[in-house]
């Protein structure tokens, strides 16, 4: 609809539009030393050109990468094969190989922090897609929102024991529990609170947004009314815990508490004592915005929270 509307408004104006190329990044990503494609990004890449958002004209660049674990060598050779492998599968979807105008590896990403277990971010495809936009006339520029800062002024001791604070600005990418690289700097302040604060104990609650009434495809009711997304990162016969209910054993209602699980793991790993952190996935049980009606209101309800458990 918003396409007839820019179109009716250009030829009121008599403004003509010029070409503009854009370009989006989709990434698909790998377990450690693998390079064959999961099922879940075969899915997310089959919705992705049936879905018109990778059409057979857009041209498309595949980059390898591999994480700083193992030697240079093996690396550039596993990136390279990762970027051939989705390169053949976007192939087999029908997207032509003459829109493939680059297919390489580029190796290791560089990092000065290391841990022993690498970064999962990097292991990974990126796919870059040059699309060609119709350039609307350019209006005045509005002046940015406010920005939120990344933690409350003195979270820690302004929130009550048993509530929370939403944890402001952590990104994930869709449909998986990896968090973003901009969001890093966040969890360091997160985890240099808690070395500040060590008589505070914490639970990390994850929650999604745009899953309602059942409808969707993507989502399976686990646990009366609570619904939870889909989470490509994990194997749907992944192996599990025993300790854990059949319910939370697989990917198809975990998105939510994987997030949490991600965020607990990440500070467990820096250092701070398991025993002062818990996590837990309420799904859509806890809304912020019960019915959704815009990307503002999804975008609410898609949140981590800190819940301080003692203090």
């Amino acid at each position: 609809m918003h396409k007839y509307l820019l179109l009716f408004f250009f030829l009121l104006s008599g403004k003509i539009a010029s070409a503009q190329v854009t370009y989006d990044t989709l990434q698909a990503h790998f377990a450690l030393n693998e390079s064959t494609i999961d099922e879940g990004d075969k899915k997310l890449l089959g919705l992705m050109v049936s879905r018109g958002i990778i059409t057979p004209s857009t041209n498309l660049v595949v980059i390898g990468y591999a994480d700083y674990l193992g030697s240079e060598n093996k690396n550039l050779a596993l990136s390279e094969t990762r970027a051939k492998n989705v390169a053949d599968y976007l192939i087999s979807l029908g997207i032509s190989k003459d829109l493939i105008k680059l297919c390489t590896g580029k190796g290791s990403v560089k990092r000065d922090e290391k841990d022993k277990k690498g970064f999962p971010a990097d292991r990974r495809v990126d796919i870059v897609m040059e699309t060609t936009k119709m350039e609307a006339p350019k209006l005045p520029p509005t002046p940015p929102p406010p920005t939120k800062p990344a933690l409350p002024p003195d979270h820690f001791l302004n929130t009550p024991r048993g509530s929370s604070f939403v944890l402001e600005n952590i990104l994930f990418y869709a449909n998986r529990h990896t968090v973003k690289e901009e969001s890093l700097p966040i969890l360091d302040r997160l985890y240099q609170d808690l070395v500040d604060h060590p008589n505070i104990n914490i639970r990390i609650e994850g929650h999604i947004c745009c899953i309602h009434n059942g409808h969707s495809m993507e989502a399976i009711s686990y646990q009366h009314d609570v619904l939870d997304a889909l989470d490509y990162d994990v194997a749907e016969n992944a192996p599990y815990d025993e300790n854990e209910p059949m319910k939370l054993r697989y990917r198809h209602n975990t998105l939510s508490r994987n997030r949490a699980k991600y965020i607990y793991e990440y500070l467990v790993n820096k250092g701070i004592p398991a025993a002062r952190l818990s996590f837990i996935g309420y799904g859509n049980l806890r809304p912020l915005v019960p019915v959704e009606r815009t990307p503002e209101d999804e975008a609410r309800n898609r949140r981590v929270e800190i819940r301080i458990v003692d203090k």
